[in-house]
């Protein structure tokens, strides 16, 4: 039987190249994505280096979604192979390990945006200080001054410790 001209055995023979191919893009890409992943998710210093990591490891999530597509690519043209136990097994051991990565990407990612979050709050909180501090009131209006400013100085505090709990979360969450 032909198909385009081509025999079923041929395209047989031309999809474990294909296989192969999906294979070779896979392999240096997850062992790169396993050293990041080994190395640990380094602790911004402030909310301009958090926003930077989150949009790393965002795209770093895009790459993996991008590699599992290859992935099950190489792995449906194996399926059309007369033999494909050898691919099969290969496929489910990179499928094992590319749900590692996507399981670390994904827990970065709400640890990082929870850290941003956080921080921009903080800031937020600060301008607000700062404004209530460099404001004139007149007198009349003084008791309730200090009462907000009490309020937002008390919502730094809590803020502060709630960043200081996500950060010893992150340094030992990929040990």
């Amino acid at each position: 039987m032909k198909t385009n001209g081509i025999s079923l055995s041929q395209q047989k023979q031309m999809n474990s190249p294909l296989n192969q191919s999906g294979c070779k893009r896979f392999e240096p890409w997850i062992v790169d994505a396993e050293a990041k992943k080994n190395a640990g998710l380094k602790k911004p210093r402030d909310l301009e280096e958090a926003r930077l990591a989150l949009a790393e490891n965002l795209k770093w999530k895009q790459d993996a979604e991008k590699m599992k597509a290859v992935l099950d690519n190489a792995h449906a043209a194996a399926q059309k192979m007369t033999l494909h136990d050898e691919p099969d097994q290969k496929h489910e051991h990179n499928v094992k390990r590319w749900e590692v990565i996507e399981l670390t990407a994904n827990d970065r990612i709400e640890q990082l945006q929870a850290m941003v979050d956080v921080w921009q709050k903080q800031a937020d909180t600060a301008a607000m200080v700062t404004a209530a501090i460099a404001a004139n009131p007149s007198e009349s209006s003084k008791e309730m001054k200090l009462e907000d400013l009490e309020v937002h100085l008390n919502s730094l505090r809590q803020m502060f410790i709630e960043k200081q709990k996500m950060m010893e979360k992150m340094e030992n969450s990929d040990k």
